[in-house]
């Protein structure tokens, strides 16, 4: 997963952590689960299709902005590792995919 490596919110939360930032490492709700890689993954594609903004650089870059703050304040409450864990929309169809290979591997013919 090269995406664990060059992610751009992760390292400058890395580098505000080596500055002295601290998360409150809060307990994650078990409630939510994979649903927040879900929803960004299900916002990026509506956004991509059918946002009539996304043609326009400010629009987009207010979103970019909105997205960024949700991670980081993520990342300060839960800890940058369980965020990335909860949010990693690539992961989530990774899994999925394994899951119906899974699933066709044992279907009785």
């Amino acid at each position: 997963n090269v995406w664990a490596l060059i992610n751009p919110w992760r390292i400058v939360f890395a580098w505000a952590e080596r500055l002295g930032l601290r998360s409150l490492d809060l307990s994650y709700p078990a409630w939510l689960g994979a649903w927040p890689a879900f929803a960004q993954l299900f916002v990026f594609a509506w956004l991509e299709i059918n946002w009539p903004g996304s043609g326009v650089p400010a629009r987009v870059a207010t979103a970019l902005v909105l997205f960024t703050i949700l991670t980081w304040g993520g990342m300060y409450v839960f800890g940058h590792c369980v965020v990335r864990r909860a949010t990693d929309r690539l992961n989530l169809l990774r899994v999925a995919v394994k899951n119906l290979e899974h699933r066709q591997r044992c279907v009785v013919p």
